[in-house]
């Protein structure tokens, strides 16, 4: 897990304790994704693992650029590592879009932090219930 953690970076996150929200896309339909999103940014916000890893079902999966996470207990240490590393201080974030439709919710962005600079970051979410059942991650990261 530490080596998904390192090589990852971040993933899971659509706000931070510090961030600039440039304008949302929200489709009329789809309130469902609204609300998973908006529900993210608010635990993302208050730094609040717990309430990240409860919006995943028991057998989600997360693929990321280093591999592939199954269920919640592997997702866990990666929301644990984001809300570490995103809790430091002097983190910049900097959140370009959300586009929501149907059950399928993308957010991109980019941010700095003290260990890694994230010059493009984007992750996408299926959802069921609203719930996640898949999440992508893909970004272009510099270690500092």
């Amino acid at each position: 897990m530490n080596a998904i953690l390192k090589g990852l970076a971040t993933s899971v996150l659509a706000g931070s304790l510090f961030f600039t929200l440039a304008p949302h896309v929200f489709a009329a339909d789809n309130a469902m994704a609204q609300k998973f999103a908006a529900d993210r940014m608010a635990a993302f916000g208050k730094g609040d693992a717990a309430a990240l890893l409860a919006q995943y079902t028991d057998d989600a999966i997360a693929i990321t650029p280093t591999g592939v996470l199954h269920g919640r207990a592997e997702i866990k240490g990666l929301v644990d590592g984001v809300i570490a590393e995103f809790a430091q201080p002097g983190v910049k974030f900097e959140f370009l879009s959300q586009i929501s439709e149907g059950d399928i919710v993308t957010f991109v962005w980019k941010a700095e932090t003290a260990k890694n600079v994230y010059d493009f970051a984007a992750e996408t979410y299926v959802l069921k219930d609203g719930f996640a059942t898949v999440q992508t991650y893909a970004a272009k990261v510099t270690p500092k």
